[in-house]
């Protein structure tokens, strides 16, 4: 009797081991897999702004902030998309942060806290609202 016990003690042992180890291999996939979310996704004031360089509504975009002196205003990263594979990779990576699909990223492209605001309209007019509310 003694000795079913001392093999029954083994055997839970040996289970949760396995468990263990299993859920630490799954835990460490799961952090190498995770994107790579760029800091203005972690909570800081900063924003990054996704273009390309021949993209005619980035432009729009520039334009608006050269006229309004915004990057001297607001701290704003600028990434071009096109010429850079990882600025690419960053863009996407701040899309899926934000549950994005991938038919819906495109540039002009802001991140912000969090958020992600797509379209030269829409990025101008959150702009907007920021130098506004800083008057």
């Amino acid at each position: 009797m003694k000795r079913i016990h001392t093999i029954l003690i083994i055997f839970c042992a040996v289970v949760s081991v396995i468990i263990i180890g299993l859920y630490l291999l799954v835990a460490a996939k799961d952090a190498r897999d995770a994107p790579v979310v760029p800091t203005v996704l972690m909570g800081n004031n900063a924003m990054t702004l996704y273009y390309g360089e021949t993209c005619p509504h980035c432009k729009i975009v520039n334009d608006w902030l050269a006229t309004h002196n915004a990057d001297s205003r607001l701290s704003i990263e600028h990434k071009e998309v096109y010429s850079s594979p990882a600025n690419a990779e960053a863009l996407g990576a701040a899309a899926k942060a934000c549950g994005l699909p991938d038919e819906s990223i495109g540039v002009p492209f802001l991140a912000v806290n969090g958020k992600c605001i797509v379209g030269d309209e829409l990025i101008i007019k959150y702009l907007n609202a920021q130098l506004g509310a800083m008057s």
